[in-house]
C-alpha cells in the first residue's frame, strides 16, 4: 500500500536492536501506550522495541525471536510517498523511494487510494 507522509519524523534511537531469527533476547518491559511492543536487549547489548508477535514468549525474561528483526526507525519528510509493508500496533514498516526501510508511527501516514 502507498502512503503520503503527513508529518516529518526523526528517528529516536540511533543504534537499535537488530537480531537474526532464533536469537535469544532479554525481555524487559511492555510499552504502556503501545501494549504489544516489548523492550528487549539483544545478544550484542543493543536494545529496542520488538513486536510481541515475533517473540516465543511475552513475559519478562528471555525469549527467542521467531524472525529476523531490526528496530530501525526511518526519518521521513512531510510529503514523501512511501510503501507500507507491514503495520503493527500503531507503527508501520515502510520503504522510502530510495529503498531505505524502517518504522514510523502510523498516525503520520495518509493512505493513498
Amino acid at each position: 500500500m502507498r502512503a503520503t507522509v503527513l508529518q516529518t519524523y526523526a528517528a529516536q534511537y540511533p543504534d537499535p536492536i537488530n537480531v537474526s531469527a532464533g536469537a535469544r533476547v532479554i525481555v524487559d518491559r511492555r510499552d504502556e501506550r503501545f501494549t504489544h511492543w516489548l523492550w528487549c536487549r539483544g545478544p550484542d547489548g543493543r536494545e529496542g522495541w520488538v513486536p510481541e508477535d515475533i517473540l516465543s514468549s511475552t513475559e519478562p525474561g528471555a525469549a527467542a525471536v521467531t524472525e529476523a528483526y531490526q528496530a530501525t526507525e526511518l526519518p521521513v519528510q512531510a510529503g514523501d510517498v512511501v510503501d507500507v509493508l507491514r503495520e503493527f500496533d500503531g507503527f508501520a514498516w515502510i520503504r522510502r523511494s530510495d529503498g531505505q526501510l524502517g518504522w514510523v508511527p502510523s498516525k503520520i501516514l495518509g493512505r493513498q487510494t
